[in-house]
């Protein structure tokens, strides 16, 4: 029999869920749920994905315990993606935590923390009911909470504007504010890295000789010569490149984030992985990355330089054009790690 409900919840919870189970199969509604409908023999996490597919709602049983369940999270990131109906059933008086938050995307958020359990078993076998049967008023009037009931700030994938919004440019301003404020932030450092060659290197060869390699001979003002303005460039973008390399990987919200309200919403599977971490910086610091390369290999050659500095330009239209036009506001590093900033 085909189960048009999938229920998630935490192993300490499981009492309630099999309440809820109970009563919503007494309502005539099948439901799918752990371990009780996973086969003799067939493995625990292709059950689930199969009964994720096969659902058309999912019910999460909201507690402390769930929220910091990563199988839990897995669960309602898959439902998510697959876009179905979400409700969270929420028997503890917590907030979610950013991470859940994201993924829980039904606006219909019960609370069920007091009264009784039977009640609102009763109150949520109704939504699924004009859920599965698509009732037309009760879609409309889902969009404002009713009694019992608690409208989530979370995000959905219909919450994102296929065009330009003002919300959405809001927000692609914020990005691109926060973004520059940890530029300028890496500009200084940079600076202060490419200055401490100069000491460390003179200090190491002797300054004689230090300024016959980086000055311009008989200059009395120490005018950088090619090769000083080479090393000098190359030292400053690597101190603008490391500093972004650092606050990423460290996974800690960057100044211009925390400055704009901003933040890295990670997949459940990368949260804490600092490959991907890594990953993600690179490409994001990809047009630095590239004009690095290319001066670094022709730092004498004029067309070198140009096409260096073109390419770079480039590269930065595309990572900003895509912020605007995709779904998510995601830029060429978030789709290919998965992440969303917000």
């Amino acid at each position: 029999m085909v189960s048009n409900i999938f229920i998630s919840y935490a192993k300490e919870d499981i009492s309630v869920a099999d309440t809820i189970c109970a009563n919503l199969e007494n309502r005539g509604l099948r439901c799918w749920i752990a371990p009780r409908d996973i086969a003799p023999g067939e493995k625990y996490a292709t059950a689930i994905i199969h009964a994720i597919e096969n659902a058309k709602v999912v019910v999460v049983v909201f507690s402390r315990s769930s929220d910091q369940s990563a199988h839990v999270r897995t669960e309602i990131e898959r439902a998510f993606n697959q876009g179905k109906i979400i409700i969270p059933f929420r028997i503890e008086n917590i907030e979610p935590s950013d991470e859940t938050q994201y993924f829980i995307g039904s606006r219909q958020w019960l609370d069920a923390f007091s009264g009784s359990l039977e009640g609102h078993t009763i109150r949520l076998a109704d939504i699924i009911e004009r859920y599965l049967t698509g009732d037309p008023e009760f879609r409309e009037t889902h969009e404002k909470p009713s009694s019992g009931s608690k409208q989530l700030k979370t995000i959905s994938e219909g919450d994102f504007p296929k065009k330009i919004a003002p919300g959405k440019l809001f927000q692609i301003i914020r990005r691109f504010c926060s973004y520059s404020v940890d530029l300028v932030i890496g500009l200084f450092l940079g600076f202060f890295y490419s200055l401490s060659y100069n000491v460390l290197a003179s200090a190491r060869i002797g300054q004689e000789n230090f300024n016959l390699l980086t000055y311009v001979s008989g200059s009395n003002n120490q005018i950088y010569s090619t090769y000083g303005n080479h090393v000098l460039g190359i030292l400053w973008i690597s101190g603008i490149i490391f500093w972004f390399l650092i606050i990423d990987i460290s996974g800690t919200r960057s100044p211009g984030k925390a400055l704009f309200g901003l933040k890295i919403y990670w997949p459940s599977d990368k949260t804490n992985s600092d490959k991907w971490r890594t990953i993600r910086s690179l490409i994001k610091n990809g047009p630095l990355l590239t004009y690095l390369i290319l001066i670094f290999i022709g730092y004498n050659n004029t067309v070198v330089i140009g096409l260096a500095f073109t390419l770079t330009l480039v590269l930065y239209v595309i990572w900003m054009i895509l912020i605007i036009f995709t779904p998510k506001s995601q830029s060429v590093h978030d789709l290919i790690a998965g992440t969303f900033v917000g």
